[in-house]
């Protein structure tokens, strides 16, 4: 049971296999791949998709959110700012489910990112794909000593949950604000970072989606 008080495979259905858009990551694919099950589709396409330059025109992506969007926005607000969730009265997700924790989206102002909701207000923004300035200036590609020169002894390197042994090839590279209400996670995949999510510390924590 998560903190939702819901089973892990009530989340499966909705988040693990990536059904709202918030994919797995290209580790938990080629896991997949590799025991000989089926391959999550969204995170295959995910850990093949192209990854974008980043625009520094658009706002930068912190610990607090993004440009006019904040961790703890009302989902409310956001709907009214361009925001979507095209699954959100499908009949696998219940009202329970859907209340609890689920995604949304703007291809046309934010295009590249997830928006996590949790009990009706941003709680993390995730990104796969680049496109976005980045706090500090980390980017999807850069290298474990790449991302160590930016950031120094901020960063805190621990091995990724679906990973192998070495921390040089599949890692977490995480950031904590100073009060510790808010993280990042950069998530590094054969040695470069492959995405990161931006947010409330709890949230930020959660691997599988919203699980």
């Amino acid at each position: 049971m998560n903190k939702f008080g819901l089973s892990a495979s009530i989340y499966c259905g909705i988040l693990l296999c990536g059904i709202i858009g918030a994919a797995a990551s290209p580790i938990m694919a080629k896991q997949q791949y590799d025991a000989g099950q089926e391959v999550n589709s969204d995170a295959a396409q995910e850990a093949e998709s192209q990854i974008f330059a980043v625009d520094k025109n658009r706002p930068t992506i912190g610990f607090v959110g993004v440009g006019q969007i904040r961790i703890g926005m009302a989902q409310e607000a956001m709907l009214k700012m361009g925001f979507a969730d095209p699954y959100a009265h499908e009949k696998w997700q219940s009202d329970e489910e859907y209340a609890a924790c689920h995604h949304i989206s703007n291809e046309i102002d934010y295009p590249y990112l997830n928006f996590m909701i949790v009990d009706g207000k941003l709680a993390r923004i995730e990104n796969h794909q680049g496109g976005w300035p980045v706090y500090k200036g980390g980017e999807i590609g850069m290298t474990i000593a790449q991302m160590k020169a930016i950031y120094g002894d901020e960063l805190e390197q621990s091995l990724h949950p679906y990973g192998g042994d070495d921390m040089s090839q599949d890692a977490y590279l995480t950031l904590t604000s100073m009060g510790k209400t808010y993280r990042a996670i950069f998530e590094i995949y054969e040695g470069k970072v492959t995405g990161y999510r931006f947010g409330a510390s709890e949230a930020v924590g959660y691997i599988e989606g919203c699980a």
